[in-house]
């Protein structure tokens, strides 16, 4: 007899605790199972000291973990620039029926899951199931409602509540009657889903008594984005007066189709929306060496549509406040030039155009008529002469 607080402990019983602990299941793992938490309770209480055998656990469910990230490759780099370059990105979760159920927003201003960070991920707590996921970002590192507060025109998302369609998002560019007022300010920079995503939840196996533990599964899922705004830049030289242009003698705009104030969630423009007019957000004068005055413009755009007509395509107007003439160009026919730069790629101008987003291009004017221009892609060093009677 063992002697516990003054009670007598008999040895039968500690004999048996310790045969019942170490009783080992078919996989060769000691389980304990319910009617052994009474015998430990009692162990503990009588001061049995066989209860300290380190035991190890029953099998259980594994978990799923499960989690999205995103990919910036569409680009001319063909290169990754996700975590150099977004700032904000949200995404949403829609269940199997076709409704939201989550919207998560994570930016670079979050201290602890910046998108800067390599193999950034948003992970997600769902049940068994299949759920279509999409994304869309932005450049502001601190988020689209905090974008929304600075300068000039923004892309406005139409509000998703639970249970709505991916059907009822859209991104709105703010206008006046179809003018678009920059403020002075590049329009903010926005990506959005190339292509929706799915994933499929499985059931966690069940696990009988005796079998081994199973490993945990995971189901993720990567969501490629596409740029919508770009950047341009157009220089101005005069060929007839080389020393006399002054940029402040020229009105310059860009006009957008029909339909082009609005946004899907892949970037198509829907067809209720308005056309647009956009001009310079800044311009200044120059000159080089030799003497030659030159001028230029700024603009931020949005997506270029390589439509199947000049009619489909948006404009370029120049016109001379002195003598009112106007100048109108395929502005992205000429654009589109800038893909012979990458020609073992073999894009389509459509491609070029999603691709590019930093434009360079040099009008070269004589007796206010542009006779010839310089497309510019400047990470190759790479130029091409057009002449006016190419685009026609």
């Amino acid at each position: 007899m063992l002697q516990t607080h003054g009670t007598a402990i008999p040895h039968w019983f500690c004999d048996t605790l310790f045969l019942l602990l170490n009783m080992k299941t078919l996989n060769g793992k000691r389980c304990l199972f319910p009617t052994l938490a009474s015998l430990m309770l009692a162990a503990s209480m009588t001061g049995c000291g066989l209860m300290h055998d380190d035991l190890e656990d029953c099998a259980t469910r594994p978990s799923t973990h499960t989690s999205v990230k995103f990919v910036y490759d569409y680009n001319t780099s063909t290169k990754d620039m996700f975590n150099d370059h977004v700032g904000a990105v949200t995404l949403y979760v829609f269940d199997s029926t076709g409704g939201l159920i989550q919207q998560i927003e994570r930016t670079n201003h979050d201290t602890n899951n910046s998108l800067k960070s390599p193999g950034f991920q948003i992970d997600l707590d769902l049940t068994p199931g299949k759920y279509t996921v999409y994304a869309v970002a932005e450049g502001n590192p601190l988020g689209y409602e905090k974008s929304l507060d600075g300068a000039g025109a923004k892309f406005r998302r139409q509000a998703l509540t639970s249970g709505d369609r991916i059907d009822a998002f859209a991104r709105v560019l703010d206008n006046e009657s179809g003018i678009v007022n920059n403020a002075g300010v590049l329009i903010d920079t926005i990506w959005t889903s190339m292509e929706a995503r799915e994933l499929v939840i499985p059931e966690p196996p069940s696990i009988a008594e005796g079998e081994p533990q199973q490993p945990d599964s995971y189901v993720e899922a990567t969501i490629p984005l596409m740029r919508l705004t770009n950047n341009v830049h157009i220089s101005f030289h005069q060929t007839d007066f080389p020393t006399a242009l002054n940029i402040d003698d020229y009105d310059l705009w860009v006009t957008y189709p029909t339909g082009t104030s609005k946004f899907d969630i892949y970037g198509n423009y829907t067809a209720d929306a308005i056309p647009l007019t956009f001009h310079p957000y800044n311009r200044w004068n120059d000159k080089d060496e030799s003497g030659k005055a030159f001028g230029h413009m700024t603009l931020g755009l949005p997506r270029f549509i390589y439509g199947s007509s000049e009619a489909d395509r948006p404009t370029l107007h120049i016109r001379n406040k002195i003598t009112s003439h106007e100048t109108q160009i395929d502005f992205v026919a000429l654009l589109a030039q800038g893909r012979d730069a990458f020609a073992p790629h073999n894009w389509s101008q459509q491609e070029y155009l999603d691709r590019e987003y930093d434009y360079d291009l040099a009008l070269y004017l004589d007796d206010n008529i542009w006779k010839y221009a310089m497309v510019k892609v400047n990470i190759l060093s790479w130029t091409k002469r057009v002449q006016n009677e190419e685009l026609h």
